[in-house]
């Protein structure tokens, strides 16, 4: 579903009668996460996303102000993590560190760690 029918979706129901109208309403926008993986969190690509996504929370928050709710509507803008450009020339070894590495489990991903292991 494209994002402004997603938004239109949310205008739509909060016209619906009290009694039919959904209590909480969510709105997925995948980017610019979905860019900032394909080409880099500073990339000419996340920087234009990002007026795209503005304009999106425009529309919405134009809808509420057509409808006097901008002023009694809570938002939220979550995330499930950050970016930062990496460099594969800033690479560390725990071995420049530790005499052992033997002795630590590496735990890949976006909670990654070092757990010694027991």
């Amino acid at each position: 579903i494209n994002h402004d029918l997603r938004v239109f979706t949310i205008l739509r129901w909060l016209d619906l009668p009290p009694a039919e109208r959904p209590i909480v309403y969510g709105l997925y926008v995948e980017q610019p996460d979905l860019n900032g993986h394909l080409y880099g969190p500073n990339s000419f690509k996340v920087k234009s996303i990002l007026v795209y996504v503005d304009e999106l929370v425009g529309k919405l928050m134009d809808g509420l102000k057509q409808r006097n709710l901008h002023k009694c509507v809570d938002i939220m803008f979550v995330s499930d993590h950050g970016m930062a450009d990496v460099s594969r020339s800033r690479v560390e070894f725990l071995s420049s560190y530790l005499t052992n590495v033997d002795n630590f489990e590496l735990i890949h991903g976006s909670s990654a760690r070092i757990h010694p292991n027991a």
